[in-house]
């Protein structure tokens, strides 16, 4: 195994970028500038989408360098879904996209997994996204094991579909910890 690495398992082509199926991505927990150009000298190749989450791309202090260190490395950077369920609450969803637009994001996640925001709602926002040219992430389901899982009647047009998971949470998959999902209309 020296030099090359395994090769004892049948692993599917990938695909160049930029890709539209098998996509991996990134969630960015206040990571420094330093620590993302040593991921990206590792795996860039593999990533496609880098999420800020939780709000961190509002006090990035490397915003800039770091959107375009993504950017040279074919990766879209996305705002986590927490930082828009905030403008959300304090009324100010315009702003964050002006926001999301001067910092040269191509993709904002849609997320109502923090607040009580409608679904009726967050469809309203996706469209508004879509409308102003953001690819957008969207998850499925809820954080609350106790909450119903959705179909996706109303979820149209969506690029990319994910679950609504936490990143320690074990269970993968459309049929996860919070159990099957059913998916209908155009994604």
């Amino acid at each position: 195994m020296a030099g090359a690495g395994p090769s004892f398992l049948t692993l599917p082509e990938r695909p160049a970028k930029p890709r539209a199926a098998g996509l991996t991505h990134v969630l960015d927990k206040g990571y420094s500038l330093d620590r993302v150009a040593s991921v990206l000298a590792a795996y860039s190749g593999w990533i496609d989408v880098w999420k800020l989450g939780w709000g961190t791309a509002y006090v990035e202090p490397a915003l800039a360098e770091k959107v375009r260190l993504l950017r040279d490395h074919q990766i879209k950077p996305c705002t986590g879904g927490t930082l828009l369920e905030i403008a959300w609450l304090q009324g100010r969803v315009d702003e964050f996209f002006e926001f999301a637009t001067w910092a040269g994001f191509e993709c904002v996640e849609v997320s109502r997994g923090s607040t009580d925001m409608l679904l009726a709602e967050k469809n309203r926002i996706i469209r508004q996204a879509r409308s102003l040219g953001f690819e957008v992430l969207a998850e499925v389901g809820s954080k609350n094991p106790g909450d119903l899982v959705i179909a996706l009647d109303d979820v149209m047009g969506l690029e990319t579909l994910r679950r609504g998971l936490r990143s320690d949470t074990i269970g993968l998959g459309i049929a996860g910890v919070l159990g099957p999902c059913a998916l209908r209309g155009r994604l």
